[in-house]
């Protein structure tokens, strides 16, 4: 049975980024990661809003990590016959530290866990998670199969259809006013097509 400071539920932007900072302040830390590596389970992606990122990693933008900078908002309402737009460009979001950026989340994700693991934390893949452990109404650790993590404090980043703040009572269901529903659709284009229509 391992023993941690703080143990992490999900290797995705939320827990990777909590275990870069805690790392970075010498918490002794593990992510528990039900995919084979950070990213190969998401659920989300597209557009990534910088206004925390840049206090966290500052100069994030020179890193590489994600598509490109986000400069134009287009937001639409729709009703059954009619769409009214409203169109919205700032040339400040166009500099660093940007206003958002576009990402393909396993490319986020890997860039995380690097950096994750630069600050100390250990990442452990293929591992999922069951329940929290508890002693005296005390959470006190992991359950993974027959297996045990002991730690201080757990933090669960597993997503909207977290298994393990189900499991323990934490989460009940979503409510329909809870939640909202998002559209993203994938184009491909070769690479001249693709900077043509950017630059």
């Amino acid at each position: 049975m391992e023993k941690f400071e703080l143990a992490i539920v999900g290797g995705g932007p939320a827990g990777l980024t909590c275990a870069y900072v805690a790392s970075k302040l010498g918490v002794q830390t593990i992510v528990l990661e039900r995919g084979n590596s950070p990213g190969t389970k998401t659920v989300s992606g597209g557009l990534l809003y910088t206004h925390v990122l840049k206090h966290i990693f500052p100069n994030f933008w020179e890193e590489g990590f994600f598509e490109r900078v986000i400069e134009r908002y287009l937001l639409t309402f729709l009703s059954k016959d009619r769409a009214t737009s409203l169109d919205f460009f700032d040339t400040t979001m166009s500099k660093p530290p940007y206003n958002a950026v576009s990402v393909l989340r396993s490319k986020l994700d890997r860039w995380l866990a690097s950096r994750a693991q630069e600050a100390g934390a250990f990442i452990a893949t293929g591992v999922r998670v069951d329940e929290l452990l508890k002693e005296n109404g005390k959470v006190v650790g992991l359950k993974s199969g027959s297996d045990e993590i002991r730690c201080d404090i757990v933090v669960v980043c597993d997503g909207i259809n977290s298994l393990v703040s189900k499991s323990s009572g934490v989460l009940k269901e979503w409510k329909g006013r809870q939640l909202g529903i998002g559209v993203k659709q994938v184009l491909r284009l070769d690479k001249t097509k693709s900077k043509k229509g950017f630059s």
